[in-house]
């Protein structure tokens, strides 16, 4: 495998990971395969945190302060964050007490409210990340120094720690998340250093092997998940993962050779540098408009699909996306207005 392409298409793996994330969010009515793609859209975060893991790797191979590390991740996260968050606070927003309201902020900010879970939540993901951020130069600095032996045991560590959280559904949907940070990081500490005809086929057959595996596990948990000691359909993602970056980098290197390829990568990386705003931008859309219109959201439940459910969430999914790319014009001006002269990374890393 080269994990040159990962880096030459990242952009375009994230574009299909935010909108693979955007549709298992939607209340649009499916059935089938289409419901089983809706259902596993969470996979579309794991592609996230193994694609964060390996920008990381990259940013600190430049310069492996860990201070000045988290520092640059917070300022590329929080100038995107922070009005998303005011919005959220203020949309359903049934109280009057300041310290309430400053609890939800702070809490919200640090990820303090979801690892305490205290308070109004914006979203796991963006809270959770920020322990991932402080935790990544330790992470990179075992699997730099340490190679194969450091991976497996960081992913060990972090994978007995997920079993730990295993009965707490909120949580174990974060922690259950590290392993796969964690070989985000290890292949992009290697992989560039790889040279740009470098492959590997061993390595390419395990990870379609591991992949196919995955897939299988991930069945058999969601078909017998009443009589599982243990329920925890994350972990298989730790498996599927690298094989679904795998085959869209192998994907778009066979389309980019047609224009009509072209324009579908160009979309994609035009999405997937938008994504970490039309995540945070669709969370706050898909919960008032997603409501508003059906009385649910992210609904687990197979439903007859109807042209008037389709036709809604379709417009409202493009909507978001086009509004979410506008918000990340604006905020780039806005810090380059301010004098942040370095080119925002609008990506979710």
């Amino acid at each position: 495998m080269n994990l040159n392409l990962v880096s030459r298409y990242r952009n375009a793996i994230m574009g299909i990971g935010i909108l693979w994330i955007v549709f298992h969010h939607s209340g649009i009515d499916c059935q089938g395969l289409l419901f089983a793609i809706k259902r596993t859209g969470y996979a579309g975060v794991d592609i996230f945190l193994a694609l964060s893991g390996f920008g990381c790797a990259y940013s600190l191979s430049k310069n492996e302060n860990a201070s000045a590390f988290f520092m640059r991740r917070l300022n590329k996260l929080y100038p995107h964050y922070i009005p998303m968050l005011i919005a959220f606070l203020i949309i359903g927003w049934n109280s009057s007490n300041a310290l309430t309201a400053f609890t939800d902020i702070f809490g919200n900010l640090t990820g303090f409210s979801f690892w305490a879970k205290v308070g109004r939540r914006f979203n796991w993901y963006i809270q959770a990340i920020i322990l991932f951020y402080a935790l990544t130069p330790l992470l990179y600095s075992i699997v730099k120094h340490h190679g194969i032996s450091g991976l497996v045991l960081s992913v060990a560590v972090f994978f007995i720690c997920g079993l730990c959280f295993l009965k707490d559904d909120e949580l174990t949907i974060a922690v259950s998340r590290f392993p796969i940070y964690i070989v985000g990081l290890f292949c992009g500490y290697h992989g560039y250093k790889q040279t740009k005809t470098a492959r590997n086929s061993l390595y390419t057959i395990l990870i379609i092997t591991l992949g196919i595996a995955g897939v299988f596990i991930l069945y058999y948990i969601y078909y017998n998940k009443d009589s599982l000691p243990v329920y925890n359909v994350f972990y298989p993602c730790l498996l599927i993962t690298p094989a679904i970056v795998f085959m869209l980098c192998s994907v778009f290197g066979v389309i980019e050779k047609y224009r009509f390829g072209e324009r579908i990568i160009a979309v994609l990386s035009l999405v997937g540098e938008y994504s970490l705003d039309i995540y945070l931008f669709h969370i706050v859309f898909f919960k008032y408009f997603g409501l508003l219109l059906e009385g649910k959201y992210e609904s687990e439940l197979p439903h007859t699909a109807s042209v008037i459910n389709t036709v809604l969430w379709v417009l409202i999914i493009a909507i978001s996306v086009v509004l979410s790319i506008g918000y990340g014009k604006c905020v780039s001006k806005i810090e380059s207005f301010f004098g942040k002269k370095e080119k925002s990374q609008r990506h979710i890393l």
